[in-house]
């Protein structure tokens, strides 16, 4: 209901300075017909032709759709433009088919027009500002904010707050960097300094809260400005968007966010060319097994964006793949041929009848418990679903024809100290070792901790941080890689374009960050100081946890490829016919429900395996064995 009030009030808006403008275009027509007396008065039906024009050229060039009350200058001359291009397509054509004084005829009219046009603009604004309680001055209630930024964005928000008739923001200042806007004023809010000056201006000026609204501004610089801000003790937030600053109907708090872990990266999201992965997935039945997942479900979205013949969403818990089936549904409709399997990737029954129903050429391979302290409590189960549901759907894949296998693997896999990095590990030895010797090409893709999503370190953090703490922290030398779940999907679907079969892809993640580091920025970003409104507590690494990760075994080395931020590493030799019979052993023993011997075994099948958690200071030698004449895979 309250959305077809607000739709019917935008509506009546329009029609309004539709009205208005018919009335300042017939005035500015019979005002130039007046003016060039020797035009034939006779031939006024060019008045229709000029008012239909307008109407076609001002709806189509989305001018009534300007909120008024924001209109910038770009916007306000490019509506200028709109009315000469009018003016001047009617002069021409009808200097042609009429008479040489049409030109002039146009030229007044044009000129009138335009003056009166933009004096209704500016009453208009004039208007609605007075009608919605006009510019407040600065003072009064809310909280004391300096706002990031003095461009259009800050414009924007500024209006926002000084209509919000809750009054729950203050603005106090603003901070550019542009030497031109010191000193200056926006919409009565004074420019009081530069982005380096926040922590002297916060102490100065007792604000309360940070708002940031800058949006042409680098990774590196950005996450330097957070710094600063984090420093000086000040909840800060940030724009969510320029869409939904324009966006009337949206309440002022919702047009703000929380700072996310993505502001502090201090680098640029890796984009990936899309035009390779379009060529490879366009037109193509593509398989997702863990589709319920946060990687698996990035995938189905962004495989879906790319028009596949068919999509295939497999996994083993409904409630997350549902979710992900009911919004591709609401985006794509019938247009997206789109087919849901529940199942567990180790059910060979299940899997043999859904690659004959479904005939997959490309699948991403996504299922996989991955998290390592409960793994560390139940190897059998890890290795079950992680280990010999990859080998069940690898098989699989050869036996009807994928053509490219795409496994998602983790930087636990290197050097692991852990059960789940081991079998990931494992996994990626299976691939290579059946690519040897297959038409499917199998490629495995290796990247670090995924921000957002499920048991990652980011949202616990901010549940902790909400209930008050304490933030738990394993080890305050503890450090990570990240990356969004966008990246990680874009490098896992170009491997996938790329590959030949064999490889294992690795992405350039930037610098790691420190744990304890991330969880006193977060603390205080919130307006919170570590240690004192909130505890940070240390503890301990958990079982099969190391201090750091690494993305590359010593002997694997890197390859660049045609992607800047993306590496392969070369293979590892090993051989495979020792590996297959250990393989063999360890999948009865897991049938045996042997978890002692079963990790034994996993040892052996991965040499760099050491479950212990001391730091991971030394590389060893990745060698399943002794055959020096081994073929490398």
């Amino acid at each position: 209901m309250g959305d077809w009030l607000m739709n019917l009030q935008m509506n009546w808006r329009k029609c309004l300075l539709l009205l208005i403008d018919l009335g300042i275009w017939t005035a500015a027509a019979l005002t130039a017909v007046y003016l060039c007396g020797r035009w034939d008065l006779g031939r006024l039906h060019i008045l229709v032709v000029l008012l239909a024009a307008h109407i076609l050229v001002f709806h189509m060039a989305g001018i009534y759709d300007i909120i008024w009350r924001y209109v910038t200058v770009e916007q306000l001359l490019g509506s200028i433009a709109v009315e000469a291009a009018v003016y001047g397509g009617v002069a021409a054509v009808g200097a042609l088919a009429f008479h040489a004084h049409l030109f002039r005829f146009c030229c007044v009219a044009f000129a009138c027009s335009t003056t009166l046009w933009v004096l209704s603009r500016v009453c208009y604004v004039a208007l609605v500002t007075l009608r919605q309680g006009g510019i407040r001055p600065v003072g009064g209630e809310g909280k004391r904010t300096l706002i990031v930024g003095a461009g259009e964005a800050t414009h924007l928000l500024l209006a926002d707050m000084r209509q919000d008739e809750r009054k729950l923001y203050l603005p106090v200042a603003l901070v550019d960097d542009d030497a031109a806007k010191q000193r200056r004023k926006l919409m009565g809010v004074p420019v009081a300094g530069t982005l380096d000056q926040i922590p002297a201006l916060v102490r100065e000026l007792h604000i309360q809260l940070i708002v940031f609204s800058v949006f042409n501004i680098s990774e590196a610089r950005k996450s330097e400005v957070l710094d600063l801000c984090a420093s000086t003790g000040c909840k800060v937030m940030k724009v969510q968007s320029m869409r939904t600053l324009h966006e009337p109907s949206e309440k002022l708090e919702r047009k703000l966010q929380n700072i996310e872990i993505q502001d502090l990266l201090g680098r640029p999201p890796v984009v990936l060319e899309s035009e390779e992965n379009r060529a490879f997935i366009g037109g193509k039945t593509v398989l997702v097994t863990g589709a319920g997942g946060s990687i698996g479900s990035e995938l189905s979205r962004q495989i879906a964006r790319l028009r596949p013949r068919k999509l295939i969403l497999l996994d083993i818990y409904e409630n997350g793949v549902y979710d992900v089936q009911q919004e591709l549904r609401r985006a794509y409709g019938g247009s997206l041929d789109l087919s849901v399997e529940i199942m567990s990737v180790d059910n060979r029954l299940l899997m043999e009848q859904m690659f004959q129903t479904h005939r997959p050429e490309i699948l991403y391979h996504a299922a996989a418990h991955k998290h390592v302290p409960l793994m560390e409590d139940a190897p059998v189960e890890a290795v079950q679903n992680n280990v010999f549901g990859t080998l069940t759907t690898a098989r699989l894949a050869e036996q009807y024809g994928v053509k490219r296998f795409v496994l998602v693997s983790t930087d636990k896999a290197v050097n692991p100290t852990n059960v789940m990095g081991a079998t990931k590990r494992c996994c990626e030895l299976v691939l290579q070792a059946m690519n040897q010797a297959s038409r499917t090409e199998f490629v495995a893709v290796r990247f670090g901790n995924v921000l957002g999503s499920n048991g990652s370190v980011v949202p616990l953090f901010e549940r902790q941080i909400a209930a008050g703490g304490p933030v738990t922290v394993t080890h305050p030398e503890i450090i990570r890689y990240f990356m969004t779940i966008p990246e990680a999907v874009s490098l896992l679907l170009a491997a996938g374009a790329m590959a030949k079969g064999g490889e294992i892809f690795v992405l350039d993640m930037g610098k790691p960050v420190k744990i304890l580091d991330l969880a006193e920025k977060m603390i205080r970003l919130s307006g919170l100081r570590p240690g004192e409104d909130i505890q940070i507590e240390f503890t301990g690494l958990r079982p099969g946890e190391k201090l750091f990760e690494e993305l590359l075994l010593s002997e694997e080395g890197t390859t660049e490829t045609a992607h800047r931020k993306i590496f392969v590493g070369a293979p590892v030799r090993f051989e495979t016919r020792r590996f297959w019979a250990l393989l063999g052993q360890m999948e009865r023993t897991v049938k045996a429900g042997d978890g002692e011997e079963t990790r034994r075994l996993l040892g052996q099948l991965v040499p760099t395996y050491h479950p212990e958690n001391a730091p991971a200071g030394g590389r060893e030698t990745v060698q399943i064995i002794l055959n020096p004449n081994a073929a490398a895979v």
